[in-house]
Parts: C-alpha cells; sequence; structure tokens
C-alpha cells in the first residue's frame, strides 16, 4: 500500500531523528489520518531490511492491539505476534509484537530486547513515575540500552491539557512531526467538523472541579433529568434526521441509560455502552453500529479513543468536560472519511458549552508548563487490575479498588455555543450597520457555480461572500454552516435552488468585517 504524502512525510521525519538523535520522539497525527499505517510501514521496514532486529507497539486497549496488527499484516504479509490477555494471545518471541500494556507491563524481561518501542494514543501515558507505562519501558531501557522509543497521539497533550514534552518527567523529548488539523480538513482527508446552536443547553454553572474534571456527581445531578433528556433528545433527533450516524456522550451510566430509553421511545434503535458493558455485549453493539443495524450509540467513558466507525456524522456532547484532550477524542469520532454513505460533515450538536469553553476543535493547544513546575494531577492506571481511569475516579469499576481523592479549588464555569472549527469562528473585527441584502448568481471563469451575498449599508456595499452550494469538501461544509446560521431548513444543492428560497432566511442586521489582509473578510453575522 502507497502511503499518502503526509504519511511518508511523518515516516521519514522519523528516521532523520533518529539518525542524529537518540531523544525520545512524538509524532502528532489528528484523528482518522492514519497513524496505523505509519506505524506499520516503520515496522515493515524494520523487519525487512534486518534479520534480527525486533519492534514492539504498546497500546491501552485490546481493539487497537488488533487492528494495529491487522494493518501490519495487510501491507507486509507475514505474521505478526499479539500479546493481550482479551485476546487469548501471549506471544513473546517473534520479531514483531503488539501488545497491551495491561497485560505486558510486569513482563519485560520475559519478552526480550527491542530495537524500537512504539506507544500508540501516547496522550494517555501517565505523567509521573508510578505509570506502569513508564515502568515497563524503563526495564526495556535496561535490557538494551540502544533501544528508540517513539510516540503517536492525535493530541501532543495529555486528557488534562499539560504537553507531553513538559515536566520534569516528561516521557517524549520532542514533536517530530505536526500538522494542524484544519490542514487535513481543507485538503479533504477528514470530513469537516460543524456545529449547530442548540436551544436546550445544560447549565453548568456553579459546577465545581475535582483533579481537573468536573465533580462528575455534580454533574449527574444536573444533566439527569427527565425534561433536560427530552428536549436534548428532541434536539438531536430533529437535526439528526437526514444524517446517517449518531454518537451521544453522557455524564454517568444513569444517565446514559435514561438518554438511551428517550431516544428508544422516540423511534430510535439505540444502544448503550459504558465501562460496565460486558466486553461480548459491547463487541456485539459496535457490530451492530458499524453495520447501520443501529442508528445509535450512547456511551460514558468509552468510544472517546481507539473507536473507528466513519460513518459517524452526528455527535451530541450532553456532558461538560474540563479536558480539551478528552474534547479532541470525543470530536475525532466524526472526522474519518465515508464516501460509502455519502457524508459529507460532522455535525457537533453541543448542549454543554464544551466548543465555547475550549475553543474551535483545530484551535485546541495543550497548557505549557516549564520543567520544575511539577505537571498537571496525572491520569491514573489501576492497582488492582491496570485498567486506566480519569484522575477524578474514586472506585474503579472494573475492579472496585479505591483511590485517594486530591482535592483542587472550586471553579466555576458558563456554557455557551461556539463554533467547532476556526474557520468558522468570529474574530476582531468592524462592526457594520446592514441595511439590506442581495443575492446572485455568481460564475467564476472555468469553475463552478456559487452564490454572491452582498451586503447594503445605503447606497454604500459593505462586504461580499461566496456561497458555494454546488462544491465538494471544505466549501460545500462551510456552505452548509452559512445556510444552517439563517434558516432551519434543508440545505439547497445548487445556487439556483438556493436563489429561489433565499425569502426563508433571516435578515443581517450588522457584519463583523476585517480588513487588515489583501481581501475584506466577514468574520460574523448579527441578525
Amino acid at each position: 500500500m502507497k502511503l499518502r504524502d503526509y504519511q511518508e512525510e511523518a515516516v521519514q521525519s522519523l528516521y532523520s531523528h533518529f539518525r542524529s538523535k537518540d531523544t525520545v520522539a512524538l509524532t502528532v497525527l489528528p484523528t482518522g489520518t492514519g497513524k496505523a499505517f505509519v506505524i506499520a510501514s516503520v515496522f515493515k521496514d524494520v523487519l525487512e531490511r534486518t534479520t534480527d532486529k525486533r519492534v514492539l507497539c504498546l497500546v491501552h486497549t485490546v481493539d487497537l492491539v488488533g487492528q494495529n496488527a491487522e494493518t501490519l499484516e495487510e501491507i507486509w504479509g507475514g505474521k505478526v505476534g499479539i500479546n493481550a490477555a482479551g485476546l487469548n494471545r501471549r506471544d513473546c518471541y517473534e520479531r514483531g509484537i503488539f501488545a497491551s500494556i495491561q497485560t505486558v507491563h510486569k513482563k519485560a524481561m520475559h519478552l526480550g530486547s527491542f530495537d524500537l518501542i512504539c506507544i500508540d494514543e501516547a496522550h494517555l501515558i501517565s505523567s509521573t513515575e508510578t505509570g506502569i507505562y513508564r515502568k515497563f519501558l524503563k526495564e526495556m531501557q535496561q535490557i538494551n540500552p540502544n533501544v528508540k522509543i517513539w510516540g503517536l497521539t492525535a493530541t501532543d497533550f495529555r486528557l488534562k491539557g499539560g504537553l507531553l514534552t513538559d515536566g520534569d518527567e516528561a516521557l517524549f523529548d520532542e514533536v517530530i512531526y505536526d500538522k494542524n488539523m484544519l490542514w487535513f480538513f481543507e485538503h479533504n482527508y477528514l470530513s469537516p467538523l460543524i456545529s449547530k446552536p442548540v436551544i436546550n443547553r445544560g447549565d453548568t454553572q456553579g459546577l465545581h472541579t475535582r483533579a481537573g474534571e468536573f465533580i462528575s456527581k455534580e454533574v449527574n445531578e444536573k444533566f439527569d433529568k427527565d425534561e433536560i433528556t427530552r428536549k436534548a433528545v428532541a434536539e438531536i433527533i430533529e437535526f439528526g434526521q437526514d444524517r446517517v450516524s449518531w454518537i451521544v456522550f453522557c455524564s454517568g451510566v444513569d444517565h446514559a441509560n435514561h438518554v438511551q430509553q428517550e431516544l428508544i421511545d422516540q423511534g430510535v434503535d439505540t444502544v448503550c455502552i459504558t465501562g460496565k458493558t460486558a466486553k461480548v455485549e459491547r463487541a456485539k453493539a459496535i457490530k451492530r453500529f458499524k453495520s447501520l443495524e443501529i442508528k445509535c450509540l450512547v456511551g460514558v467513558d468509552v468510544l472517546t479513543t481507539g473507536f473507528n466507525a466513519p460513518t459517524v456524522d452526528l455527535i451530541a456532547f450532553l456532558r461538560p468536560t474540563q479536558s480539551p484532550g478528552l474534547l479532541v477524542q470525543m470530536a475525532g469520532r466524526g472526522t474519518r472519511l465515508s464516501p460509502e454513505t455519502g457524508k459529507k460533515d460532522c455535525l457537533l450538536l453541543d448542549f454543554s458549552g464544551n466548543l465555547n469553553r475550549h475553543g474551535p476543535i483545530d484551535q485546541i493547544k495543550g497548557k505549557s508548563k516549564k520543567r520544575g513546575s511539577g505537571g498537571e494531577a496525572p491520569q491514573k492506571y489501576c492497582l488492582g487490575c491496570g485498567a486506566i481511569c480519569h484522575a477524578n475516579v474514586r472506585i474503579c469499576a472494573d475492579c472496585g479498588y479505591e483511590f485517594e481523592i486530591i482535592e483542587k479549588p472550586k471553579h466555576e464555569a458558563t456554557a455557551s455555543t461556539a463554533a467547532a472549527l476556526s474557520i468558522h469562528e468570529t474574530g476582531r473585527a468592524t462592526l457594520y450597520k446592514v441595511d439590506r441584502t442581495t443575492y446572485s448568481k455568481h460564475t467564476k471563469k472555468g469553475g463552478q457555480y456559487s452564490m454572491r451575498v452582498t451586503y447594503w449599508m445605503g447606497l454604500l456595499e459593505i462586504c461580499s461572500e461566496w456561497v458555494c452550494f454546488e462544491h465538494h469538501g471544505f466549501p460545500r461544509t462551510k456552505a452548509v454552516a452559512w445556510w444552517y446560521a439563517r434558516t432551519d431548513t434543508v440545505v439547497p444543492d445548487t445556487v439556483i435552488e438556493a436563489l429561489n428560497r433565499v425569502d426563508v432566511l433571516k435578515s443581517a442586521k450588522g457584519i463583523h468585517v476585517d480588513k487588515s489582509g489583501k481581501y475584506p473578510e466577514i468574520k460574523g453575522v448579527e441578525f
């Protein structure tokens, strides 16, 4: 399989790095851009070009172990080892092994020496010395002091926001490859994210935080109410009528069950998955969802990482989060392309103010902390069973192990709607009063039709914009967002159809225009 240009760039950046440095490297590629193929390509090179070198890939979920192993076997043609209790495999002697960290973290000596260790979903690694990843890697370095360590992630920061390269105990030394998420949207490698204002937003005012996240008990008390659930579900159904697959993220198990029941009562085939769902049941539900047998998955602290379902074109946030990394991961479930289902974008319905709290998905960055600052509260690994838990969890849902709770200062947050991507965000600009708006068909030489929208103040033309209903990819996505900002009616497929329906559009009362660039740019519209 031929790699995409950016995937090849990522591979070559790794080779270039290790030719001159021994530092621990980190590659950043957004969800849906094929990290598994980058890993497989590097492993294939090592296994084919040498006779004695060994490679190991560590992940935190059984699903990812199997997926990554299958990808390598697909492009390489050989068999690789798997060491994961959940897959009933304990391979130890193969040159290429994919392993669950929960299974192998105490078995470094048994696995033997490796020349390259890759860590997928690196943002989940604990920031402290007690993390099971760190202990395992230190033992591997004792076995082979020359082992190379390489991480991959969709975000170069942990769930709580701290950069993976910052802090005294940072495992990774530097980011060697990174492309902004917006580049992938603009080049049609990812399905764009759009947002739509929702009427029924949950009130997060007065919620407190513990270990960097909203206190779950308080969240449940505010969000798990019949009236809130009923209204939110009604909006999800309304906005999702023409969409294929939905994911709804809830605040707790009871909340998720109530949301699921309300969806079922409204005629939507829905399955609920939580951390307590049996593995067999979870696998069956996901299989049915991916095959489009059911329309909606409701989840609690699952489906956020390593879950691959390209058909997802609507994601609803019914839970607030203080974690920028978690928000990016949740939104990432909708960025994969699905031309087979006619997917044009993924609609984010934010009932919890997350986009306003953290900003557009493509602009979310980690919080830099200088070495010596101590870092943020770490993600925890259960000492009883090895499960990965949020830092605010007191009791492990899998085995009942009790953690010590660390209290942090109270925090209040106010939620509101916001843009999903920075391309939709209102920047600093001059506000102009608008008296009237005109619409016309525009033809660019050698190109497709678009609708020219011109805003006027008296006889003065303030600014124009071009809405590309007949285009594909990101221009079409922008056109959809433009239309939904002005009406709830179905988006036109052609310019002529749009011109015939301009009477349904809300009239602009003012526009924010940025004239600092080469051309004036409309940053926002007031109605």
